[in-house]
């Protein structure tokens, strides 16, 4: 294995040495990232270049600069204030950026240029980028979605090369075997819309499709059940509206992670706790209190109805239950996708008196986009993703 390089990427970075655009496309650990900055870590050892690293957010940034350390050996200087480079002593270097709009990309000035995670970039961006770039453009993703990249690919393609977990010659037999599940997971006869489009993607290293019915299989448990449950309960709010005629119901679920089951309680749902006074009074009604564990979403408006939750300062509550407030976090924040991967871990079980819920997790559908379909109710269920996601943070179990 010259270079370290697997012999398929290599092949192609070869046949490809004139190309202007070099695509990657594959699933994940398929050894993408590794091999283009072997790569370039040879280009750049030959003749002096300017190299750009290029992420679509400083977070991808970072750990794309982690993965750069690992494949070449080579250190990164620098801060986020002056920028990050890394040197060769011929006089070529790599300059580490990240670009979220067209504005920032303006101006730049590469020999070569590698885009990570390609599909995570505004289209504007990799127009202007490539301006600025005098030789190559090497690209990598996974198949999550089309996009503006087709126009890049060939007419016969031979500038794209796709690639699998299988292409990776460094995998351990346990990263292996995560992947071996999830196409145990898309194969079951409960596999739900996002595990098989998990194995379509990130197994197979091909395009999926998100739209359909994600929870397939969700139980029924009694209320005395969860009651009964040896885990400590995490409240989940997710805060509705009122705005002219149209109103979104308030939901505020309970939840409980225990060996590998989630169970839910749907305690409120209802479109008329708009006002945080009457939810606040509700909350003590159910026996909520200041030392009760509860998350909420901090977007919209939350972030209000969350401060005016937590104190009874300047909100004028003179009822001596809600006097103190209550204890109320932001939920951890995560893409609804990812929300839903992690709910999708445990087997789900839902009280019997919980109608609203239960009919939500009946009925929850996301569309082509992979977002939730229009006119599809998901108040209660988001509380569960924020319950599921945060729930680490607030109980070792």
């Amino acid at each position: 294995m010259a270079t370290g390089i697997s012999k398929k990427y290599l092949r192609h970075f070869v046949d490809n040495i004139n190309s202007r655009w070099v695509l990657l496309q594959g699933g994940r650990r398929s050894g993408k990232s590794f091999s283009v900055y072997k790569w370039l870590h040879i280009l750049l050892s030959g003749q002096p270049k300017v190299c750009g690293i290029i992420a679509a957010s400083f977070p991808a940034l970072q750990l794309a600069m982690n993965d750069f350390r690992r494949a070449t050996g080579l250190e990164i200087s620098g801060s986020t204030i002056y920028g990050f480079a890394s040197h060769l002593s011929n006089g070529s270097k790599f300059i580490f950026k990240s670009y979220d709009e067209p504005t920032k990309a303006q101006g730049s000035t590469y020999d070569v240029v590698y885009l990570e995670e390609v599909l995570n970039f505004d289209e504007q961006v990799v127009s202007v980028l490539s301006l600025s770039v005098s030789g190559q453009i090497y690209a990598s993703y996974n198949p999550t979605r089309a996009s503006f990249v087709d126009k890049y690919i060939n007419k016969d393609k031979s500038n794209l090369l796709c690639t699998t977990f299988k292409d990776n010659p460094y995998l351990t037999p346990e990263q292996i075997e995560e992947f071996e599940h999830l196409k145990r997971k898309a194969l079951s006869p409960t596999a739900s819309v996002l595990d098989t489009y998990n194995y379509t993607v990130y197994y197979k290293g091909e395009f999926g499709s998100m739209s359909g019915k994600v929870f397939k299989l969700v139980y029924n448990c009694s209320d005395r059940e969860y009651d009964d449950i040896q885990a400590p309960e995490l409240y989940s709010i997710d805060f509705g509206f009122t705005q002219s005629e149209q109103s979104d119901a308030t939901a505020l679920v309970g939840c409980k992670l225990f060996e590998g089951k989630a169970y839910f309680k749907e305690y409120i749902y209802s479109t008329q706790l708009a006002n945080n006074k009457a939810l606040a009074m509700r909350m003590a009604e159910l026996g909520i209190d200041v030392y009760s564990p509860i998350v909420a979403d901090y977007g919209g408006m939350g972030a209000s109805r969350i401060r005016a939750l937590v104190t009874a300062e300047n909100c004028s509550w003179t009822e001596p239950e809600i006097s103190s407030g209550f204890t109320v976090q932001n939920a951890v924040k995560q893409k609804v996708i990812d929300g839903l991967n992690k709910m999708l871990q445990y087997e789900i079980h839902v009280t019997e008196s919980s109608w609203n819920l239960r009919n939500e997790f009946d009925n929850y559908e996301l569309n082509a986009e992979g977002k939730p379909k229009s006119g599809c109710p998901d108040h209660a269920l988001d509380a569960c993703r924020y319950a599921v996601n945060s729930y680490a943070l607030n109980f070792e179990y």
